[in-house]
C-alpha cells in the first residue's frame, strides 16, 4: 500500500518565494540586513548601580537621593539659595516622615560631665595635645616685650576694682563671669589698638561682644545596642546646635591651614567614638528649621571667624565641681567641650557662607581659634574643618575634624599691687594667635558659587513713593505771566490740559 506524504499547506514552490522577493524585496530577512538592523538600533544607558563618587557599602536609593540633592544644591548660583535649599529639603522631608522635622540638640555650654567624647564622635573630631605646629614660626618677641607692662597694669587694676568693691555691703554684680570679663575684654581691646597699626589683618577686624552661633548638620550614629540581634544600628542624625561666645574676632581672609587636608593627620584617624543614644546621655530632640550663623549676618565683609573668646561661669562651674569632686578630670573636659563646640559651630556656618554645604563637600578646610578662661586659667583651642559629609561612612569618607587644645595659668592673684605667680607663656600664645595673620590661600574661596550673584539694595526692602508738590496761587494777585510760568514748572506738560 503507498503512503502518501503530508505536505504543510504553507510551504511554496521554488518559483514562487523568487516571486515573493522580487514583490517584496525588503522583507527578504538575509543575515548582512540583520546585522545592519542591528548596528542601527540605540538602546538607553544602562543606570549605574552607584553615582559617581565613592558610595560602596551604602543603599543604593540612599546614595542616589544624596547624588541629586548634591547636583541640585550646585545648581544653585548664590550662598542663600543654597542654605535655603537646605532648609527646604528639611522641610519637604518632614511632610512623609515625622521624626525628621526633629533635631537632636546640640548645647555647646552644657555642664553635664562625661560628654566630650560625645561631642567629638558628633563632631567627627580629632583631639591633640598641644597646638598645631604653624605657631612656631610666629615670632612675638618684640610685641611681647612691648605689651607685657601694659597687660600686667591691667591686671592689677581690675583685681583692685574688685577688691574695693568687695568690701561694700551690696556688691553688685560682682559675679566671677563678669569680673573676667571685664579683665579680658580691656586685655584685649589695649593689645588690639597696640597691634592694629602694623598688623592689616587687625587693623580691618571686626570684635563684637555676645555673639551668636548656629549650625544644622547630619550625622552617621550608632542608635544603640539592640539585644535580640546583639549588634550596633547605624542611623543618620540631624544636629542643631547653638552657642554664644563673649567675645568674637572677625577678618575678611579666613586662617590658614593647620594641616594639610589630605594629609595622615586628617584621614583614616581613629577618633573617639561614643556607641550610646543621645537619650542615654540626656540629650534633648527638639523641632527646628536649620540655621546657619557664624556670629555675623550673610555679606559682611569680615565674614570668617578668627578669634572667639569666651569667659566662663565660674559659678557654675564651681558648683559643678562641687558635685563631681570625686572626679577631677570633669571640668576640663567641660573647658574643652566649649571651646570644640565653639569652634566647631562657627566653622560649619562659615563653610555654607562659602556655599557649601552636608551635599556638596568642602574643596578646603577652614580653621579657628578659641580661648577660653576665667581670668586666671586659659584653654588654647584651634580646630580645622575638613569635612561635612558627616552622614556618610568612614569608609567612604575618611576625612575628619582636628581640635588643638593646651591650658595654661596665667597668674595666681595679687597681693599689695603685684602680680603673685605671673606666668608668660599665656601672653606668648595670646599674641600668637593674633599675630598669625590671614594670609591669601590662593584660591577661589567660593569655587562653585556665581561670581554674578544679585545684589539687594535699600529699595528691595522699602517702597520708595515719589511726591510732586504743586503750588496754588491766587488768581487774583497773580498776573497772567507768573500764573502760565508756574504752571510749567510745577506740572508735567503731559498733563496740562488746553
Amino acid at each position: 500500500m503507498a503512503t502518501t506524504m503530508w505536505r504543510s499547506p504553507f510551504r511554496f514552490s521554488s518559483n514562487l518565494r523568487v516571486a515573493l522577493r522580487q514583490k517584496n524585496p525588503e522583507r527578504c530577512y538575509s543575515l548582512s540586513a540583520l546585522q545592519t538592523q542591528d548596528d542601527e538600533v540605540l538602546y538607553p544607558p544602562v543606570k549605574p548601580k552607584f553615582p559617581p563618587g565613592n558610595w560602596k557599602g551604602m543603599e543604593r536609593d540612599y546614595a542616589w537621593n544624596m547624588y541629586n540633592l548634591e547636583q541640585e544644591s550646585l545648581a544653585i548660583p548664590s550662598v542663600q539659595g543654597r542654605i535655603d535649599h537646605v532648609k527646604k529639603v528639611h522641610e519637604i522631608h518632614s511632610k512623609y516622615k515625622g521624626d525628621l522635622k526633629f533635631a537632636w540638640f546640640f548645647n555647646g555650654k552644657s555642664l553635664e560631665p562625661r560628654l566630650f567624647n560625645y561631642q567629638l564622635d558628633k563632631t567627627k573630631t580629632f583631639p591633640n595635645d598641644g597646638l598645631p605646629s604653624v605657631y612656631d614660626n610666629v615670632d612675638v618677641t618684640n610685641e611681647l616685650e612691648l605689651v607685657t607692662p601694659l597687660v600686667k597694669e591691667i591686671i592689677v587694676n581690675e583685681c583692685e576694682k574688685v577688691y574695693r568693691r568687695s568690701s561694700l555691703g551690696n556688691p553688685v554684680g560682682l559675679s566671677k563671669e563678669k569680673v573676667s570679663k571685664l579683665l579680658i575684654k580691656s586685655m584685649i581691646l589695649k593689645i588690639l589698638s597696640i597691634l592694629s597699626y602694623s598688623h592689616s589683618h587687625l587693623l580691618t577686624s571686626e570684635f563684637s561682644e555676645d555673639v551668636f552661633q548656629q549650625a544644622y548638620w547630619d550625622r552617621l550614629s550608632d542608635t544603640g545596642l539592640i539585644e535580640e540581634k546583639r549588634k550596633f544600628k547605624q542611623k543618620v542624625m540631624k544636629f542643631q546646635g547653638e552657642y554664644k561666645t563673649s567675645f568674637q574676632l572677625r577678618t575678611e581672609l579666613p586662617l590658614p591651614e593647620f594641616v594639610d587636608r589630605d594629609s595622615e593627620s586628617c584621614v583614616g584617624r581613629d577618633y573617639p567614638k561614643c556607641p550610646y543614644h543621645p537619650l542615654v546621655l540626656g540629650q534633648m530632640k527638639e523641632k527646628c528649621t536649620p540655621h546657619f550663623l557664624p556670629g555675623v549676618n550673610l555679606g559682611s565683609p569680615c565674614e570668617f571667624g578668627y578669634l572667639s573668646l569666651e569667659t566662663v561661669n565660674s559659678f557654675l562651674l564651681d558648683k559643678a565641681a562641687i558635685a563631681y569632686k570625686s572626679s577631677p578630670d570633669v571640668i576640663p573636659e567641660i573647658w574643652k567641650g566649649f571651646a570644640l563646640s565653639s569652634s566647631f559651630l562657627s566653622t560649619v556656618a562659615q563653610a555654607h557662607y562659602q556655599g557649601f554645604s552636608m551635599y556638596s563637600d568642602m574643596t578646603y578646610p577652614l580653621t579657628s581659634q578659641t580661648i577660653i578662661t576665667d581670668g586666671r586659667k586659659f584653654l588654647f583651642g584651634a580646630y580645622q574643618l575638613n569635612t561635612l559629609q558627616m552622614w556618610k561612612p568612614d569608609e567612604n569618607n575618611p576625612h575628619c575634624n582636628l581640635f588643638w587644645h593646651t591650658e595654661i595659668d596665667m597668674f595666681d592673684g595679687v597681693q599689695d599691687g603685684k602680680i603673685v605667680g605671673y606666668n608668660d607663656d599665656v601672653l606668648k600664645t595670646l599674641l600668637k594667635f593674633l599675630l598669625l595673620g590671614t594670609p591669601d590661600r590662593g584660591y577661589d574661596l567660593k569655587p562653585t558659587i556665581s561670581h554674578i550673584e544679585p545684589t539687594e539694595t535699600i529699595e528691595d526692602y522699602v517702597h520708595m513713593e515719589e511726591i510732586i508738590e504743586t503750588t496754588k496761587y491766587d488768581f487774583d494777585t497773580a498776573s497772567s505771566t507768573q500764573l502760565n510760568q508756574a504752571m510749567e514748572d510745577s506740572v508735567p506738560p503731559e498733563d496740562v490740559k488746553t
